[in-house]
């Protein structure tokens, strides 16, 4: 498992297992902070995956550390996930650590098109806190914001 500078970990299918599983140990235990989980699968050879890894790569860098939020990518070409079979990619997926519940990204941009052609960081995040199962969700999406518009503001 590694991790870009943009903080995106590439992990392997059975990785990704690991990372479910040790939630649910942590869920029994209940004394440990589970993880939410961000899937991108993707295929190398994939023009619209490379596109969508930028805005894969921006979403990363603006979820804040304390989030508890893991940004991960996977090749579909090497491994396999059971329950995570794309009919199209690149695929979105977000995994809860409370619920177990798996969701996948079916969102369309403005111009009807699929997870490969969005160009908007934000646009996944807000997708990821409507399904996703955050505590203070308001808290968490003002802070995301003020922070889009500082870097803004610097530009």
């Amino acid at each position: 498992m590694t991790k870009n500078k943009y903080g995106v970990w590439r992990v392997s299918g059975s990785q990704l297992l690991d990372m479910i599983h040790d939630n649910e140990k942590k869920k029994q235990r209940s004394q440990q902070q589970q993880q939410h989980l961000m899937v991108y699968l993707y295929g190398p050879a994939c023009g619209h995956c490379k596109r969508f890894f930028l805005v894969w790569n921006q979403l990363a860098s603006m979820i804040p550390t304390d989030w508890n939020v893991r940004v991960l990518a996977m090749d579909v070409t090497q491994n396999e996930v059971p329950g995570m079979d794309p009919a199209h990619l690149p695929a979105v997926y977000y995994i809860s650590p409370h619920a177990g519940m798996t969701v996948r990204y079916n969102a369309l941009d403005k111009y009807g098109n699929g997870v490969g052609r969005h160009d908007d960081p934000l646009e996944v995040m807000d997708w990821m806190l409507n399904v996703g199962d955050f505590e203070k969700e308001e808290v968490l999406l003002a802070n995301l914001l003020e922070k889009e518009e500082k870097e803004d503001a610097k530009e």
